[in-house]
């Protein structure tokens, strides 16, 4: 029989709905404890208020920055009067109807600060709906039928005093400022660090304001000559060549720059740069319908009697495309302070993160900072509609989760502390008898015989076999495919288990290791970055031995107390599952899906499967097939069909729930039936977020873990009071962060057929936190969810410095596919 679920939220009318949580006062286990976190109580003064709800269009089509001030002349005009909150694109919400009825058309004009003149816009406002605030109250007390167009309407109003203060810039759901001159970070490549907040309305058991610390890189002003100079080293070369051009992109394309010809003020003009094109030199157009082409140097000689002093230089493209618009990149600047869209680089991000990462009490301090600077309690037109923040954080109900016992071999067991505990010998050890050395960092190449003072030393220590020499060494190797293949190939050959090589700190010399090896040889390597290598010392050894067992088929520990969630007792897999997607600017390249799985009882042991999927799409495509696959791996290395289903899935958010159950357990459901027509196992599916704003503080000294950051401890759990009203959602900080404020995770269970109680499912996620192969640390999230996250980043890896064709992906995809032979001799190669 078929069993295809339809599925629908919390006291929906169709056959299978998310289930409700069992204990409508949160779970049991653990110690009970409070903490503070960043969500502030919103209250009403009147909870029946009726919002009335306009659509707005503005013609012609406007940049957002203008549709503000655009509403606002049109209400100075027209409703003077009147207490509104406004998106600052299509919805604006009024306590009051508004005095023109039902619609209303107006003309009014804004001056342009880009084009340095007034232009005219047509405003036309109809009345949508009325909105009760009354479904928010009964929301929370039900559970069903979530208000969504009443909650916006509450965080449009709620975040009207932030987007008229004219020192923030508005970026999605957070707001920044120009930082204090005195406390500049620099992020490199013109990048300046912003400070900021994030604000967004919650509702859980009652309404919230979810307030955060937020920070964003913004662009420094200055002239694009500076730019080249920055990017040349210092020096100005007579012209640029492709790797500079390919600099100047990152650096200006897709932003504003202010261009303006030397003592010609009224050149002034800001434009958007849509690409960069050839020289002042190369350059040719008509100047005028019917004229004789000329290039951009000669027509600003002649015709803006401005002679242009780097010639060689590009120009940019800017304006419509249409028009190809060109203007020689020395009369540019770029403009500060705009908002960019661009991924960082790694320097960037690694200067953001450091800058970034405080602890609870600085986040704290921050924090309430920004509530004083957004100032709700001074606000009229909150005032207006009778709504009131809290300026103090919820305290909440918490729980600690008692630890697990790990094990290891003869029987030992160690008890976690504060999320960390010591390796001893591996439950099952690799012997490793052959393995090369290949060095890929030319300059001051590290030495290899560093692996050989520290490898067989610690290998020894956890069980494992480690030769003191290589078998084979390749010294000072060129990075082009045709030479990597041949080294590896050799390797190979010759019998080699796993193939160190030296790579440098930064750069694409990884993707291309992974890549030779792994696609196109199938034999096994570990990358050092140079700056291990030349750090080299038990600690450091200890943590690759940690990778390297797990990537030999080896088991390095297991948890004593998995079995307690009474489920995890019987043949059970578990799966891990993510989409990842490429950055708003990465446009040429596709998004990647993998799916994890486990296959041992102890639930160490993953595979992994992967694809390549449009950018646009969340669902995983192709789940069906790889559930099939995974379950026919674990039936094979286990002589039986699991008879419970766990998955993972991360990287859903809210507003995809239905869409993303409703496709993928019907896959899983289908891949059990392909298998065997009867078989269909009970299945339980939770959501990993983690791309949230909740941070817990401890309410006292005591309460903290001790460290220099103040931390909740690890196992600290809350699943009441700012979570769902009745699904079972709960927030848990299972790891303890070595940097900054612990950010917890959250989990949903949307679809649970083994019943599991309450305590069982927050139990077995914290449990599952302790089985990452990587480090003997609990970690953020399950095992599984962190693999599916390797196994993604591995596909991007794949496809590195590769042409994809978006309009074939399925045929890329037997592009990129690592050699048999080698993943069913390394299922777990992507450690």
């Amino acid at each position: 029989m078929s069993v295809v679920p339809t599925v629908t939220g919390s006291g929906g009318k169709g056959l299978y709905q998310i289930p409700r949580r069992q204990n409508k006062t949160g779970g049991t286990l653990g110690q009970r404890i409070q903490v503070d976190t960043n969500h502030f109580a919103i209250s009403f003064k009147n909870p029946d208020l009726v919002i009335f709800h306009y659509d707005v269009a503005i013609d012609p089509d406007t940049p957002v920055r203008y549709m503000r001030p655009v509403i606002a002349e049109t209400a100075k005009k027209h409703f003077p009067r009147a207490a509104f909150g406004y998106d600052g694109k299509k919805n604006l919400f009024s306590k009051g109807a508004l005095p023109f009825g039902v619609a209303m058309t107006a003309t009014v004009t804004i001056y342009d600060v880009e084009r340095m003149k007034d232009k005219e816009y047509k405003v036309e406002i109809k009345k949508a709906q009325e909105i009760n605030f009354a479904s928010i109250v009964k929301y929370m007390n039900t559970g069903v039928d979530q208000p969504q167009i009443a909650i916006q309407a509450l965080d449009v109003i709620l975040r009207e005093p932030s987007c008229v203060n004219p020192e923030f810039v508005r970026v999605g759901r957070s707001y920044f400022s120009k930082p204090d001159p005195r406390r500049l970070v620099d992020l490199g490549d013109g990048l300046h660090l912003w400070p900021g907040f994030y604000q967004s309305s919650r509702i859980g058991w009652r309404p919230f304001l979810n307030v955060d610390v937020a920070h964003k890189g913004f662009p420094v002003q200055m002239h694009v000559i500076d730019i080249i100079k920055d990017i040349c080293r210092g020096q100005l070369p007579p012209e640029l060549n492709d790797y500079d051009k390919v600099s100047l992109k990152t650096r200006v394309g897709n932003l504003k720059v202010i261009y303006e010809i030397p003592n010609q003020p009224n050149s002034r003009k800001i434009y958007k740069v849509n690409k960069i094109v050839g020289s002042a030199l190369q350059e040719r157009f008509k100047p005028e319908q019917g004229s004789a082409e000329i290039t951009i140097a000669d027509y600003f000689s002649r015709s803006k009697n401005y002679r242009l002093q780097f010639p060689k230089y590009p120009c940019f493209q800017v304006g419509s495309v249409a028009n190809n618009s060109r203007i020689p990149c020395e009369l540019c600047t770029l403009q500060g302070g705009q908002v960019v869209n661009k991924k960082m680089n790694e320097t960037q991000t690694a200067a953001m993160v450091k800058a970034a990462a405080t602890g609870t009490d600085i986040r704290r301090q921050k924090v309430m900072d920004a509530m004083r600077k957004i100032n709700f309690g001074n606000c009229a037109l909150l005032k207006d509609f009778g709504i009131g923040v809290s300026d103090q954080m919820e305290r909440v109900n918490a729980r600690i989760l008692p630890p697990p016992t790990v094990g290891y071999d003869n029987n030992r067991t160690i008890l976690v502390q504060k999320g960390v505990w010591r390796a001893d010998k591996f439950i099952k050890p690799a012997k490793i008898t052959s393995w090369a050395y290949v060095n890929m960092v030319h300059g001051r190449p590290p030495n290899w015989r560093s692996l050989c003072d520290n490898f067989p030393g610690g290998a020894n220590s956890v069980g494992m076999e480690f030769p003191k020499n290589p078998s084979m060494v390749f010294e000072d190797q060129r990075e082009n495919n045709r030479n990597l293949h041949n080294v590896f190939a050799q390797c190979k050959q010759k019998g080699v288990q796993v193939v160190f090589v030296a790579v440098p700190n930064s750069g694409d010399v990884y993707s291309k290791v992974k890549q030779v090896a792994e696609l196109e040889v199938g034999v096994l390597t570990q990358c050092l970055r140079e700056k291990t290598l030349f750090k080299m010392n038990p600690a450091t050894t200890g943590n690759i031995l940690l990778k390297l067992n797990a990537k030999l088929n080896g088991i390095n520990h297991y948890v004593k107390d998995l079995k307690k969630p009474r489920i995890l007792g019987k043949p059970t897999i578990i799966f891990g599952a993510d989409v990842t997607h490429p950055s708003p600017d990465e446009t040429s390249i596709p998004s990647v899906a993998a799916v994890t799985s486990s296959y041992d009882p102890a639930a160490f042991k993953y595979n992994m499967m992967w694809n390549l999927q449009d950018p646009r799409v969340e669902i995983i495509e192709g789940l069906q097939t790889f559930v099939e696959t995974q379950l026919k791996f674990f039936i094979n290395a286990n002589k039986r069909k699991p008879e419970h289903i766990i998955f993972y899935r991360d990287g859903v958010s809210e507003g995809q729930f239905q869409q993303v159950m409703g496709a993928e357990l019907t896959a899983i459901k289908r891949a059990c039936q392909a298998i065997e027509s009867n078989y269909n196992p009970p299945v339980t599916f939770l959501v990993v977020q983690k791309r949230h704003h909740t941070r817990f503080f401890p309410s006292s000294p005591a309460e903290g873990d001790g460290s220099r950051n103040n931390n909740v401890r690890p196992g600290t759990i809350v699943d009441t009071t700012i979570t769902h009203p009745t699904d079972l959602d709960f927030y848990l900080v299972s790891h303890a962060s070595i940097q900054g404020t612990a950010r917890p995770t959250k989990y949903y269970r949307l679809w649970d057929e083994a019943k599991l109680t309450d305590d069982e499912t927050e139990e077995m996620t914290y449990y599952l936190c302790h089985l990452f192969s990587r480090c003997t640390r609990s970690v953020s999230y399950p095992a599984p969810t962190y693999y599916a996250h390797l196994a993604a980043f591995r596909g991007r890896v794949y496809i590195k410095n590769r042409h994809i064709n978006l309009d074939n992906l399925p045929r890329e995809n037997n592009t990129v596919v690592a050699k048999p032979d080698f993943l069913q001799a390394n299922p777990m190669y992507f450690v």
